[in-house]
């Protein structure tokens, strides 16, 4: 569950930098559309490529921000299941500790018995001699 939780946070960090650069991607994409636009000096299809360059960055920058939230919340739930298993293993630690508490304690109840016994059966002996 450990190494889970590491590989999502890695390819969580993965798209987080994918995403810086899909930003600054689409700053320069935005720039080189305003330049050709500012010079007048282009044609139609530099201006559709441009523009096309503009709205494939922007789908691209949708699609890793959707894969960010899966990622995030795959990271959530990983996290969750490991808080919940550590709370189970302190529960069941607490409950085996008990056990062996309630175990050892008869053990020696038994064994202060028996030596009483004998003690018992050795003033009797030494009574009746």
């Amino acid at each position: 569950m450990e190494i889970a939780l590491k590989n999502q946070r890695e390819i969580l960090d993965e798209l987080k930098q994918h995403l810086v650069q899909l930003k600054q991607d689409m700053m320069n994409a935005i720039t080189e559309f305003a330049t050709i636009t500012d010079n007048g000096l282009h044609s139609i299809e530099d201006l559709w490529d441009a523009r096309m360059q503009v709205e494939s960055i922007e789908s691209e920058i949708a699609q890793t921000s959707m894969e960010l939230k899966k990622c995030e919340i795959a990271v959530e739930n990983i996290t969750e299941e490991l808080l919940n298993k550590h709370k189970e293993a302190k529960i069941m630690g607490k409950a085996a500790y008990r056990l062996y508490e309630r175990e050892n304690s008869e053990k020696l109840a038994k064994e202060q018995s028996a030596i009483d016994e004998i003690s018992l059966s050795r003033i009797g002996r030494n009574g009746a001699s």
